[in-house]
């Protein structure tokens, strides 16, 4: 099932802690319905929330990783992944995690060659609850610096405005509004809106834009996964 109209190469960027890696896994969850689909962590410039440390918890949901390879894992070294360019010339599906801002975002450049006539595109991941996102002047600054330093021309957005866990129906209304005030700003289309599964039923009757569920997979390092049997016998039918 492809309903957002996706590329074959997603690239998901945006400043820090705005919430791609998450909703990179949750495209993934999403893709994998209907074919194969590989999860690039390429966000390697010293991340907070890894998705390479949550590798195993990944896999529970037969979502394959790529990334610069397990003993990286708790480096902050900028390694990438060595078979990244064979991925991106193969015929997968290929969902990219991009680093934040700055010499995260930087990282892609390597590979601009390959996207020349590749089915790609770059999404921008607006969360306005994060520091210097509340506005859409203030995200229209940040999309601009993430195209000068990738290169790469964002033509859509993702609105995942949340606060994790502590997330509500009022808190992801009033975060959109600044979203879509941006998307008018900027005069690029919100593909989705990315919403907790617990607050789907009651976001869909206020808004007109796609929404995409989410689960929630990244914890912070101070966390260990737990790795539940329900969470094992709910990934089986997934």
């Amino acid at each position: 099932m492809n309903r957002f109209d996706l590329p074959r190469i997603v690239i998901f960027a945006g400043p820090a802690g705005s919430g791609k890696s998450e909703v990179s896994v949750n495209v993934c969850r999403l893709l994998k319905q209907q074919e194969p689909v590989v999860l690039v962590d390429l966000d390697i410039v010293k991340p907070l929330f890894r998705l390479r440390n949550m590798r195993q918890y990944l896999e529970l949901f037969h979502i394959r990783m790529i990334s610069s390879g397990e003993q990286w894992d708790v480096s902050d070294l900028p390694v990438l992944p060595g078979d990244l360019g064979s991925w991106l010339l193969s015929d997968s599906r290929v969902v990219i995690d991009l680093g934040g801002a700055g010499a995260g975002a930087r990282v892609i450049r390597q590979y601009q060659s390959v996207f020349d006539g590749q089915d790609a595109e770059v999404f921008f991941v607006a969360n306005p609850y994060r520091p210097f996102s509340a506005t859409a002047e203030a995200l229209a600054l940040q999309l601009t610096e993430i195209e000068s330093f990738t290169g790469l021309t964002i033509h859509r957005l993702v609105s995942n405005p949340h606060l994790k866990e502590h997330s509500s129906l009022a808190t992801i209304m009033s975060g959109h509004q600044v979203v879509e005030e941006f998307a008018s700003l900027s005069g690029r289309p919100v593909l989705f809106l990315a919403v907790q599964e617990n607050l789907v039923s009651a976001v869909v009757k206020a808004v007109a834009t796609p929404i995409l569920p989410m689960k929630l997979f990244i914890k912070p390092p101070w966390e260990v996964p737990d790795f539940r049997k329900e969470e094992y016998e709910e990934s089986r039918h997934l």
